[in-house]
């Protein structure tokens, strides 16, 4: 329902809603959403043009890929909304012609997005007399509540980069987020329309400030004037109105966005927590109240303007939780080091991996928490994450715990996952220097072979602890030990040999 442009202001396409009223009861799982194909023979997701794989994006021919790409982005929104509910997206290219929003050489519509229908009145539903989106309605009610028809029609500029529309661009559909300086991600622009099928937007008349039919609709519940402190709700329609047009006052307070967007330098409140909502003076049609502010930063997702690739859709689900979806445990993840009920000495990396997150910490025995570095490259975790970029790690001295047993948690956007129990040895101060012990040589008989695996090991004063020097086998310590021995051997080789 709404529609990006390159760097520029985004527009809206308005999609025909139809309005009914349903019931019925419901349980929840991760959410499959399925991309159907509305196009004709030879155009958009049909089309033949042969082309090679790109990004991660095995397709051959511009329609495969199209598809590809826009299954792989509804595949990331499934990862972290739960429904029992199939959702069904319609997608479809088409050339956009609306006079009141033409596509120019340097700006233009690309896309848009919404649902097919709005329901109220459900078994479920969190008031009786409110709207939702129907994807989001057939979640609640643990049933397809439209069975005949899509839940979210989306639709795309098939004439971007062509005979005057967005001169010199044209679509990226790879998988890795990584287009040229002349391309539009694609999969950044379908995470943003999907979105607004979900039910990232209001049905608010943007002009008269009313109601639709004269009922709340979900979104609505959560955006505030905060120079007022009404809600949508409570204010007639004329302060709707002015309140679309406040700008940097009209917020989003969901109590979900709030907690989640701790990690934003601009565009929210410092002593509220709630985040900017677009809200230009004069109105943007398409574009006001339903995105967040473009003051945000970091960029978000969901603001007004396409900025470039953006596959981290967190505080977008966020919002989503917020308006009623129930969503997966925050993002797919793993701690990795430490192993649970593992011994730990000495500075060691506590490290792991991160789908999609803004803040990743290590809380140390519930009590002291450790910023990590985010954003290493992983490109194991693409498959599951959409992209590489999802590795962290911090370097520790776990000396400084003390000897006995302590507790490590994974901690993404101020949510800690379950506590690794591990066992700490000391060496009795929190880091020793100017220590020089001799090797440690240890002769391990496995009683599979007539020899000893041997193991030398050596004091690391940077990493506070032992580290293997070597791991000779008997044959080795013969020639490491033959005369003329090397000085640095001369006190070792009797104590290899003796292993031998």
């Amino acid at each position: 329902m709404k529609c990006h442009e390159q760097r520029l202001t985004v527009s809206l396409l308005a999609l025909t809603l139809s309005i009914a009223t349903f019931i019925p009861p419901r349980f929840a799982q991760a959410a499959t959403i399925i991309v159907g194909n509305l196009d004709g023979p030879g155009e958009g997701v049909n089309g033949p043009t042969a082309v090679s794989p790109v990004g991660g994006n095995p397709g051959t021919t511009v329609g495969a890929q199209r598809l590809k790409a826009l299954q792989f982005a509804a595949d990331l929104w499934g990862t972290r909304l739960e429904s029992s509910v199939e959702i069904r997206v319609g997608a479809h290219f088409d050339p956009f012609n609306d006079p009141s929003s033409p596509c120019k050489p340097d700006s233009g519509p690309i896309g848009g997005a919404g649902p097919t229908i709005l329901l109220r009145g459900f078994s479920g539903a969190p008031a009786p007399n409110m709207w939702f989106p129907v994807a989001l309605a057939n979640s609640l009610a643990g049933a397809d509540l439209d069975p005949t028809h899509d839940d979210i029609d989306a639709e795309f500029n098939s004439n971007v980069g062509i005979g005057g529309c967005l001169t010199g661009t044209g679509f990226y559909y790879g998988f890795d987020g990584s287009p040229t300086a002349n391309e539009i991600d694609f999969v950044s622009i379908v995470l943003h329309e999907l979105a607004h099928g979900l039910g990232f937007e209001t049905f608010v008349d943007l002009k008269t400030g009313a109601k639709l039919m004269g009922f709340d609709d979900t979104f609505m519940r959560f955006l505030e004037d905060h120079s007022t402190g009404k809600l949508y709700p409570a204010m007639t329609n004329a302060e709707r109105v002015a309140a679309s047009m406040n700008t940097g006052n009209l917020h989003w307070v969901g109590a979900n966005v709030v907690a989640a967007g701790n990690f934003l330098v601009a565009g929210r409140d410092p002593a509220s927590g709630h985040v900017e909502m677009f809200a230009p003076n004069p109105q943007q049609p398409g574009s006001s109240v339903s995105h967040f502010s473009d003051a945000l930063f970091p960029d978000e997702l969901m603001e007004p303007a396409y900025t470039g690739p953006n596959h981290t859709i967190n505080l977008t689900a966020q919002l989503l939780k917020d308006i009623g979806w129930q969503t997966t445990l925050g993002t797919q993840q793993t701690l990795e080091n430490p192993q649970p009920d593992s011994s730990q000495s000495g500075i060691s990396v506590i490290s792991g991996w991160v789908c999609d997150a803004q803040s990743v910490r290590i809380l140390i025995d519930g009590v002291s928490f450790l910023d990590t570095a985010y954003g290493t490259s992983r490109e194991d975790t693409r498959p599951v994450c959409g992209d590489a970029n999802n590795g962290f790690g911090v370097l520790y001295n776990w000396n400084v715990l003390g000897e006995g047993p302590h507790t490590v948690a994974l901690c993404v956007d101020g949510v800690c996952g379950q506590s690794v129990p591990v066992h700490v040895n000391t060496y009795g101060q929190e880091f020793l220097s100017g220590l020089h012990p001799d090797p440690i040589v240890a002769c391990t008989n496995t009683g599979s072979s007539p020899f000893p695996t041997i193991t030398v090991l050596v004091w690391q004063e940077s990493q506070q602890n032992w580290a293997i020097a070597l791991t000779p086998t008997c044959q080795e310590v013969q020639t490491l030990c033959a005369p003329p021995v090397a000085p640095s051997l001369q006190q070792l080789c009797p104590r290899l040999a003796g292993c031998c």
